[in-house]
């Protein structure tokens, strides 16, 4: 006879008061949020948040699970197009001038040399900074990544963060934003939820993630 499978779930149920019915809901509520509010549109991009102790990890006593979701991007496209988060734009452009200066050096070319052959559209220079915005990789990228973190049983964390620095890894972040939902039951979550759609900052990360 197969066993059956038990179910993995990325709430920590064990922990909180949650029929099992209760908890598919919260899980799906949460997921398609995700998902359908705020446009993670692959399913490799959503994964549960860990929450249980393993391999020496051992969770905040408050993360009782939920979902993170992260989408990927590069510095140089918000360099061009400041994002209006402050701190994560910063590090765009001290990244920029680093790689160009890099570049620069790599070629023994002057910063004013390159600055002036650009001011008079030289097409040595111009080739040359195309040259160097091409090479930008992985340790210029950027992150998007979104958390709902379940805390007790009527609490949601819910962060938007714009990474930049420590990239690739983004072990912090440059800038939040940062909400704490209260609810009693799906309906009550599924409306605060929806509440924060309208907020304007959350709608223009919504857009950058979206571009």
């Amino acid at each position: 006879m197969e066993a059956i499978k038990k179910k993995e779930w990325a709430i920590k149920i064990e922990d909180l008061n949650y029929s099992e019915k209760y908890a598919e809901q919260i899980e799906t509520t949460l997921y398609d949020f995700l998902e359908d509010g705020i446009g993670y549109a692959t399913k490799e991009w959503i994964q549960p948040i860990n929450c249980r102790r393993y391999d020496g990890f051992i969770p905040y006593s408050n993360n009782k699970g939920g979902f993170q979701a992260h989408q990927y991007s590069d510095q140089l496209t918000h360099y061009f197009e400041p994002t209006g988060f402050k701190k994560f734009d910063a590090v765009c452009e001290n990244t920029y001038n680093y790689v160009i200066e890099c570049g620069l050096e790599d070629r023994e070319i002057s910063l004013g040399d390159f600055n002036k052959g650009l001011d008079n559209n030289d097409y040595d220079m111009v080739s040359i900074r195309d040259e160097i915005e091409e090479s930008f990789g992985e340790y210029e990228q950027s992150c998007f990544e979104t958390m709902l973190k379940i805390e007790d049983n009527n609490t949601l964390f819910v962060a938007f963060m714009l990474k930049a620095s420590d990239a690739p890894y983004f072990r912090g972040y440059d800038d939040s934003l940062d909400f704490e939902i209260k609810f009693t039951n799906i309906f009550e979550l599924k409306t605060e939820l929806n509440k924060l759609l309208e907020n304007k900052d959350v709608q223009t990360y919504i857009n950058l993630l979206n571009y």
